[in-house]
């Protein structure tokens, strides 16, 4: 028994020194007893460097669409022309001034409450512009015909001889302070309905003939006049017109008008 583990161990130290080492070259070998080993994978080549991205056009602005549909449609005459409209809340009525009177609509049921002429006490048919008073008197503006107001089923008229400006009236406007600011062709007005007389403002104004008056929210009145816009504040006066900056430049070279700011025409034409 002896003699055999000495010729084991023998034979093992024998096959121990037979081994030779690895070749050096990856991947062969030359001992009988060591398996071969797998070659490395060959190195691959780094992958590109990132791109940036192509820069991609601006996304279009949608355009908006605006569906403008004729709702109703009303005659009111052959030949006639409609120059202003005032709507009434309170009474839940539209006014329309024409050129041959005025027309009072049920906003209700849209059918005419009432039609108004001279006959009826209109100082004048051709109606420029209209505007409710703080007691609730409807005012019409006319062609030479001066200023009717109208409540409860009565007129009343009035004319330079009563202290307005002009017989013909434009426009109106509702001061916060209770006064009612009337724009004609020759200035502008202030009516005070608790002494029932008129102010009159031209000198102040850029330009006698006032179309437009408007209050802001600082109390301050505007009138948009043939020769620019004038402001009064309660206290003072101020006016802008072309030299200004204010409006178009005059590209068809029309004359100056020392009355109207820029055209030719004539007072009252």
């Amino acid at each position: 028994m002896r003699i055999s583990i000495l010729a084991l161990l023998a034979s093992l130290a024998l096959a121990a020194c037979s081994e030779q080492p690895a070749d050096s070259k990856k991947g062969k070998a030359t001992g009988s007893t060591t398996a071969a080993q797998p070659a490395a994978p060959a190195p691959q080549p780094a992958p590109p460097a990132a791109q940036p991205a192509p820069a991609q056009p601006a996304a279009a602005s949608k355009e908006v669409v605006v569906d403008y549909r004729v709702l109703d449609q009303f005659e009111v005459g052959d030949k006639v022309y409609v120059r202003s409209f005032l709507l009434d809340d309170k009474q839940q009525s539209l006014w329309i001034g024409t050129s041959l009177g005025v027309h009072e609509i049920d906003l209700k049921n849209q059918q005419v409450k009432q039609t108004f002429t001279r006959d009826h006490g209109l100082a004048n048919e051709y109606v420029f512009g209209m505007g409710r008073d703080r007691d609730g008197y409807i005012w019409f503006g006319t062609n030479a015909g001066g200023a009717s107001r109208f409540k409860d089923g009565k007129w009343q008229t009035f004319f330079p001889m009563h202290g307005l400006a002009d017989y013909w009236v434009y426009t109106f406007a509702n001061h916060p302070d209770g006064k009612l600011w009337v724009g004609t062709w020759a200035g502008v007005s202030r009516f005070d309905p608790d002494t029932g007389k008129f102010e009159n403002f031209v000198k102040e104004l850029i330009n006698e003939w006032v179309y437009a008056i408007d209050i802001d929210s600082q109390k301050r009145t505007w009138f948009g006049t043939e020769g620019g816009i004038s402001r009064f504040d309660g206290k003072e006066w101020k006016s802008w017109n072309h030299d200004d900056g204010l409006g178009a430049d005059n590209t068809e070279n029309l004359p100056n008008s020392i009355n109207t700011g820029l055209g030719t025409r004539k007072r009252h034409d």
